[in-house]
């Protein structure tokens, strides 16, 4: 297992947001890993870029909108998307 710190968050667009603080040994796994599209997902494409993000990160989060039917509702929009593109 390799120690990747940072967030990930669904957006409303339909994308997905990663922030993570590691070395660059570790990020380039991290990229290799999402271009697979595991399970249902599908990734198009795979941007990247260095920021500040102001805090320094313990672990890995996956970061909710706050409510669950919500959060539901994205995944299920965002599913049908792709299911509709096949």
């Amino acid at each position: 297992m390799i120690k990747i710190c940072g967030r990930v968050r669904n957006c409303s667009d339909g994308s997905v947001e990663i922030v993570v603080q590691c070395d660059k040994e570790r990020l380039e796994i991290l990229e290799k890993w999402l271009k697979n599209s595991h399970g249902l997902s599908k990734v198009e494409k795979v941007e990247g870029e260095e920021v500040e993000v102001g805090e320094k990160f313990e672990d890995f989060r996956i970061v909710s909108s706050g409510n669950l039917i919500v959060d539901k509702g994205k995944a299920a929009r965002n599913l049908s998307k792709r299911l509709l593109r096949y």
